[in-house]
């Protein structure tokens, strides 16, 4: 009996300690890089052809169900981080579009005050220019006036002076 006691005791601290090491290999596998993963699965795989077809099972499963939970793991924080550089860059571009409306605005008010100045200007250029206009009509009045009251003094020189011809 304690030879079967003892046997039992082995087979169980066997079973024991093939579970745990399977445990590590998976571990192991889940975090290893892309080349050690290479190896590791290798040598997982061979454990797994040793094994009867009831743990070979149950092994495939449990590590199946390990890399999907860290596949999750990994989309999981992915998405999150996606999500957060998503969520920046969108408020990066609502400030970028602020400061662009910012600066347009600021190029509109200044657009307005450049025309509102040169309005200004032509508006006292045309002030000008009629005063111009003005005196020189003003002038040529004086002138045409003048030049129409010595026409006439002409004219009657001429007259006066036909006249005299004519013996009148």
């Amino acid at each position: 009996m304690t030879k079967i006691t003892l046997t039992l005791i082995l087979l169980g601290s066997l079973a024991f300690a093939n579970e745990v090491n399977i445990d590590v290999q998976i571990e192991q596998i889940k975090n290893a890089s892309a080349q050690e993963r290479v190896e590791l699965m290798n040598e997982f795989k061979v454990q797994l052809s040793e094994m009867n077809q009831e743990d070979r099972t149950q092994t495939i499963s449990k590590l199946q169900e390990e890399m999907r939970a860290q596949h999750q793991e990994n989309e999981d924080a992915h998405s999150s981080s996606t999500h957060d550089a998503s969520v920046e860059h969108t408020q990066a571009e609502h400030t970028e579009m602020a400061q662009s409306q910012d600066r347009q605005h600021n190029a509109s008010e200044d657009m307005q005050e450049n025309a509102q100045m040169l309005q200004m200007e032509q508006n006292e250029q045309m002030q000008q220019n009629q005063q111009m206009n003005q005196q020189q009509a003003g002038n040529q009045y004086l002138n045409g006036q003048e030049n129409m009251t010595q026409d006439g003094a002409h004219q009657q020189d001429i007259g006066e002076g036909f006249m005299q011809r004519q013996g009148h």
